[in-house]
């Protein structure tokens, strides 16, 4: 989506997106801009989507870490 240093956060791309989407729904456009537009938001649901899978790979292996000790079967000071 955007370079490394001007990543954008999750809330500002889903930010964008409604924006996007707003515009589409409540503005009368000429279709070359829509399509634009249309393409835009794509892109950003794509990006937050796999921001989002990246979220859920690490709170999954954080759990798989912690798993262990809220089974009470790992030691807490090893």
């Amino acid at each position: 989506m955007e370079n490394s240093q001007n990543k954008l956060t999750l809330e500002q791309a889903g930010a964008q997106l409604d924006a996007l989407i707003s515009r589409l729904e409540n503005t009368a456009l000429p279709l070359q801009e829509s399509v634009e537009i249309y393409t835009k938001a794509c892109k950003l649901l794509a990006y937050c989507m796999n921001e989002v899978k990246d979220y859920q790979k690490k709170a999954e292996s954080v759990f798989e870490t912690l798993a262990p000790y809220l089974n009470g079967e790992g030691d807490p000071n090893a």
